[in-house]
């Protein structure tokens, strides 16, 4: 069984590849919004649309920005969660040895650790739908991605001055990202299901 900081490592290193995919798909789009200059008024269309791929890169990348933060917050909440479970281990096995006025003591202080402990349980329940619907909108802009792909294949097939292979490239980098998120998405399910 995964511990939660092996499934969050391994959703941090699929994000480094969609975060790779990401800059990639910025650098086509300005390789082909120059291409597009270059050939003239003849490739108005596809000017248009490289003008769109790159804006949409920009928010793709943006969103994973976003996840990258909530996937750092995550690694940072299951470290802390970690650290207080030892320290109430810790406490708990002090509180055994101690004499009626330092039980006391350990009582209150294992019911803080418990009610941190449960915060944080909690915090990261929250961090793990908020990387869900991140997911999700990554998923959904990869669709459109895909369909810019589309396009610009359209466009280099009218014009042929323009086929530079950019909107099959486009397409192969929508489907790394959404393979990655995918798997993400199930890193995610699993850290939850583990409730570790």
């Amino acid at each position: 069984m995964e511990t939660s900081l092996e499934l969050v490592s391994a959703a941090h290193e699929r994000l480094k590849e969609v975060m790779r995919a990401v800059r990639q798909l910025y650098m086509r789009a300005v390789n082909a919004m120059l291409n597009a200059r270059r050939v003239g008024v003849q490739a108005a269309g596809y000017q248009a649309v490289t003008l769109e791929l790159r804006r949409f890169s920009q928010q793709i990348d943006s969103s994973a920005d976003e996840l990258q933060a909530r996937i750092r917050e995550l690694v940072y909440c299951g470290a802390e969660r970690r650290r207080q479970f030892r320290r109430l281990r810790r406490l708990e096995q002090g509180a055994d040895r101690a004499d009626s006025g330092g039980r006391e003591a350990a009582r209150k202080g294992i019911e803080g650790l418990q009610q941190r402990l449960q915060q944080q349980d909690d915090d990261i329940e929250r961090l793990v739908r908020e990387v869900q619907g991140i997911r999700v909108r990554i998923g959904r802009l990869a669709e459109t991605g895909r369909n810019l792909g589309l396009m610009l294949r359209t466009e280099a097939v009218v014009n042929e001055a323009l086929a530079d292979g950019i909107g099959d490239e486009v397409n192969e980098l929508m489907d790394r990202v959404n393979r990655d998120v995918d798997a993400i998405g199930g890193h995610m399910e699993r850290l939850s299901e583990a409730g570790e």
